[in-house]
């Protein structure tokens, strides 16, 4: 089984291996937005979980007219979104006011969940920013489960570092 401890431990060594210089190299990892930087990511994935991995999962998304989406990855029962920030995108990138939609269906999701948060700027999240993220209002009476919130960003503009926060019903 799958923990929400072993998906931070699994993006925090992919995160910190595409703000090493050393081991990008001249491919620009950081630079790449999440469309381009998801197949990266899913042969990591592939490679860290094996065969406990699904890429593109079908999902229930309440905010859409058909109420079908997708998951960005199901690794064992933990369905994860991923938000991507370049260094010179703005914050509304990985805000919660641009991520609604990842966070209804991660709301709807009756199994653990996390929303990923890679931010390559200099300048992170305040943590008001982090504070808005909560679970959507879904309409009256409609269950909403919890999710995590896995923020990884550089500390002091060089050191890898990831937030964790999760969110609950209240």
């Amino acid at each position: 089984m799958i923990t929400i401890n072993q998906i931070k431990k699994a993006f925090f060594s992919l995160y910190k291996g595409i703000v090493n210089e050393r081991f990008s190299k001249q491919n620009w990892f950081s630079y790449r937005t999440e469309q381009k930087l998801l197949p990266c990511i899913r042969f990591f994935l592939l490679g860290y979980f094996e065969n406990t991995f699904e890429p593109e999962a079908s999902a229930f998304n309440p905010y859409s007219n058909t109420g079908k989406g997708r998951f960005d990855f199901l690794i064992g029962d933990v369905a994860v979104e991923i938000a991507v920030r370049t260094p010179y995108c703005s914050s509304k990138k990985i805000e919660k006011c641009y991520n609604e939609d990842e966070i209804a269906k991660l709301s709807k999701y009756s199994g653990p969940s996390a929303l990923v948060l890679f931010d390559f700027s200099d300048d992170g999240l305040t943590d008001a920013a982090l504070n808005e993220y909560t679970l959507l209002s879904l309409g009256k009476g409609v269950k909403r489960n919890s999710y995590s919130l896995l923020y990884y960003f550089k500390d002091n503009e060089v050191t890898p570092t990831v937030v964790r926060k999760n969110i609950k019903n209240r």
